[in-house]
């Protein structure tokens, strides 16, 4: 009797079902991103890393477009122009369009980051495991900045010092000012619980 009331409690709305959702893998994000852009951008176009944005009371996964084009050692890198959203729950590409720098945010400065850029020296070892690890850290970061979570433990804010970290040392300047400026409010966020002195 007692198991039948709590079904019907749930089937009724009385009680809310947790939401046992589960962010998408950063490879997940990027696989069903890569698949939708090829079909449109040529091959010169590169991406940035995922990061979180909230619109319309929506959440969302966005990855920004931009050319490089040129000879190596003389890559010559245009401002994004082309953005990209998808589900963080199922990897679906809910939009995907033709944008200009302003209107995705970039050049707003909303925020205290002082991208340093990728280290001269680090090697291409160095630099994927840097990357690896921030793939790793990413989904559970950008779970608890879509709960609008206030994260007080040390582990918490070591990982999400960490994640600050790995970021910037995984982009140069120009690439880092985009995605702060295109996701200002996830990176104003994250400064709230980080240190100041680094």
């Amino acid at each position: 009797m007692f198991t039948a009331i709590i079904c019907f409690a749930f089937l009724s709305g009385c009680i809310d079902m947790p939401d046992v959702r589960e962010i998408k893998s950063v490879m997940d994000l990027q696989e069903s991103a890569g698949t939708a852009a090829t079909a449109v951008l040529p091959d010169e176009v590169a991406e940035t890393f995922p990061a979180p944005v909230r619109s319309d009371g929506h959440v969302y996964i966005q990855i920004l477009y931009y050319r490089e084009v040129g000879p190596p050692g003389k890559r010559v890198v245009h401002a994004p122009h082309y953005c990209m959203r998808l589900d963080p729950y199922t990897a679906k590409v809910v939009r995907f369009w033709a944008c200009s720098p302003q209107e995705i945010g970039i050049g707003v400065n909303t925020q205290s980051i002082s991208p340093p850029g990728i280290r001269d020296g680090m090697t291409a070892e160095e630099f994927t495991e840097k990357v690896e690890r921030l793939s790793t850290l990413s989904p559970r970061v950008w779970e608890l900045f879509f709960n609008n979570a206030t994260p007080a433990d040390p582990q918490t804010l070591a990982m999400l010092e960490e994640y600050r970290n790995l970021f910037l040392a995984t982009h140069n300047k120009e690439q880092s000012k985009w995605v702060i400026g295109a996701s200002r409010e996830f990176f104003s966020w994250l400064e709230k619980f980080v240190s100041k002195d680094r």
